[in-house]
């Protein structure tokens, strides 16, 4: 059997593991976060240029360059909304689950 001091150690290093998965875990939900606001503030901060390629696009239809543009443009937007609604479930999720 151990000793009392060998027992008080081990709780010891329990409480600190204990701490330590705590803290990664609200760190988890800060960088997940992050990461929803940066996304989110993706909408405003390219809105514009996304108007733009699609205009070009339309302004210059037999423009291969403007069409490939467009097609890249359209499969990041795409992208871009899988990860967002990723980012919003995974918040949600975390905030869902009460400790």
């Amino acid at each position: 059997m151990a000793t009392f001091s060998e027992m008080k150690y081990a709780l010891d290093e329990i409480a600190r593991k204990n701490a330590r998965a705590r803290e990664i875990l609200a760190n988890g939900r800060t960088q997940i976060v992050r990461a929803q606001t940066d996304l989110g503030e993706m909408t405003s901060d390219y809105s514009g240029i996304v108007s733009d390629i699609n205009q070009a696009a339309v302004d210059n239809p037999t423009d291969t360059a403007y069409t490939v543009l467009k097609a890249e443009k359209d499969k990041l937007v795409a992208d871009f909304q899988d990860l967002k609604t990723y980012a919003d479930a995974l918040v949600t999720a975390y905030d869902g689950v009460s400790e």
